[in-house]
């Protein structure tokens, strides 16, 4: 089917053109802009440094996602759940520490995130007795047995002082996890 004004009620076709027209005022303020200042050498690295970290990001975020997806389904196909669902548990202390559950399970270790994963392999093993060390450190990139002993032992640590950012975020994480599973889950 074709679309025209006269057979769009929608407005695609009118949408579709005001976006092409807005796309080229862009282009055009760019293209000025270039001319009347040409970019250094220098800031033309930058650029293209800042758009190679933000695709080299963006390739770690895909690539934890599908790793992350793949190792739960791997310990939902043996485990038989007694609580909460790990990925429901990454979910929550995702949005408390506002990261994602692909960054709580993936590799990257910068300070914020890693204490919001050792929030999270606490809650994991808290609410989730059923699991082993092992099949918890499957969901978690570069952690192993160990790693989540360590992370364990690390929060509980961090949660002594309750006016931590842990100790919030494992707070939040449980009244989510409490109000999920009493909203008729």
């Amino acid at each position: 089917m074709h679309l025209s004004p006269e057979n769009d009620p929608l407005g695609l076709v009118e949408e579709a053109q005001r976006r092409r027209e807005h796309y080229a005022r862009y282009i055009e303020r760019r293209v000025e802009q270039a001319l009347e200042r040409p970019a250094t050498a220098e800031e033309i690295e930058q650029a293209v440094e800042r758009r190679v970290q933000e695709r080299i990001a963006a390739e770690i975020n895909r690539r934890a996602n599908e790793r992350l997806t793949k190792e739960l389904r791997q310990v939902w196909r043996y485990d038989v759940p007694q609580g909460p669902s790990v990925g429901e548990i990454l979910q929550a202390v995702a949005r408390a520490a506002k990261v994602t559950a692909a960054e709580l399970a993936g590799p990257r270790r910068h300070s914020g995130l890693v204490e919001a994963r050792q929030v999270a392999v606490l809650l994991v093993c808290e609410l989730r007795p059923d699991l082993s060390l092992a099949a918890i450190a499957r969901v978690f990139a570069g952690l192993d047995h160990q790693g989540i002993a360590e992370a364990r032992k690390r929060a509980r640590r961090r949660l002594a002082d309750p006016a931590s950012d842990q100790a919030r975020w494992h707070a939040e994480a449980e009244a989510a996890l409490q109000g999920a599973s009493r909203g008729g889950r």
